[in-house]
C-alpha cells in the first residue's frame, strides 16, 4: 500500500505515528476533517435540557459498540441523577442488539435524511467511543452547532480540544456520566464549552482553514519532489503580487 508514495496525508497525529512506524522515510502531513459552518450552524429556540445525542453510521462497529457501552454502563448512572434524561442515537445500519435498547428514554433512529434535527433538539453531543481512527465529524458538526460534547479521549482524537474548555473528556463510567449530569447543571460550563467549541471549529476547522493548510502540504511536496519548479512558481507569484 505504502512505499512509493511522495508524501502521505493523514488526518490525525495518531494515524500519523501509527504509519511512522511502518514507513518512517516517506513525509506526511496531518491535513484534519472540516466541517461546512454554513451547514451545521446553531438554529433558534432553546433544547431539551436533558437530552443526549450521538450522530453516526451504527453499522460501523465503533458507533455500534461505543454506544453500547453508553447504553449498558453510563446512562444508568446518568438517569439515577437525572430521572428524565433521554438519549438519541442517530444512524443508519443499526445492529439488533442496539434497536433493543430502544426505551422510552431511548430512541434508536435508524437512518435519517438529516442528522441536523435531532442534533438541534439535544443540548449535548456525546461521543463514547472506544477504538476507531481518524477525526469525528460528529465532534466538529455539534461545535459548529453549539453543542458541548462529552467525548473519551478517543473519540476527540485529531481535534484540538481542551478538557473542560472546549471539551469534557471522560474515559471511564462514572466520570462520563458526572460530566453530562455536571453540564445539565452548570450553565457557565455549558456555555464556556459553547463559545470555545464554535471559536475552536472557525479558526482550525472551516473547509477554508483545512483547504489553506492543505495547499501548503502540496507546495511542500512539489518542493522536494521539483526544487526548481517550486523555487520559479514562488517568484513568480510574489512578482504578480508586487504588481
Amino acid at each position: 500500500m505504502f512505499g512509493t508514495q511522495d508524501a502521505i496525508l493523514v488526518t490525525s497525529a495518531r494515524d500519523k505515528s501509527l504509519i511512522d512506524t511502518e514507513f518512517p522515510r516517506i513525509p506526511k502531513f496531518i491535513v484534519p476533517n472540516g466541517v461546512d459552518t454554513s451547514y451545521f450552524h446553531p438554529r433558534s429556540g432553546p433544547p431539551e435540557s436533558h437530552t443526549l445525542v450521538f450522530t453516526g453510521a451504527m453499522n460501523y462497529f465503533p458507533n455500534s459498540d461505543g454506544m453500547m457501552y453508553f447504553l449498558r454502563e453510563v446512562f444508568p448512572l446518568i438517569q439515577k441523577e437525572v430521572p428524565d434524561a433521554r438519549v438519541c442515537v442517530v444512524g443508519g445500519g443499526p445492529p439488533k442488539h442496539l434497536a433493543a435498547m430502544a426505551s422510552e428514554a431511548v430512541e434508536v433512529t435508524g437512518f435519517v435524511e438529516d442528522v441536523r434535527p435531532y442534533v438541534d433538539r439535544a443540548s449535548i453531543c456525546i461521543v463514547p467511543l472506544r477504538m476507531g481512527g481518524g477525526t469525528r465529524l460528529k465532534v466538529l458538526e455539534a461545535m459548529a452547532m453549539e453543542k458541548p460534547v462529552v467525548t473519551t479521549s478517543v473519540g476527540c482524537e485529531g481535534i484540538h480540544v481542551v478538557d473542560r474548555e472546549s471539551a469534557l473528556i471522560a474515559d471511564n463510567p462514572e466520570l462520563f456520566a458526572a460530566s453530562a449530569v455536571e453540564l445539565m447543571r452548570d450553565h457557565d460550563l455549558y456555555r464556556r464549552l459553547v463559545e470555545n467549541g464554535g471559536e475552536l471549529v472557525r479558526e482550525f476547522y472551516e473547509w477554508s482553514q483545512v483547504g489553506a493548510g492543505l495547499e501548503e502540504a502540496y507546495d511542500q511536496i512539489m518542493e522536494s519532489r521539483h526544487p526548481r519548479q517550486a523555487q520559479y512558481k514562488s517568484a513568480t507569484t510574489s512578482g504578480a503580487t508586487n504588481a
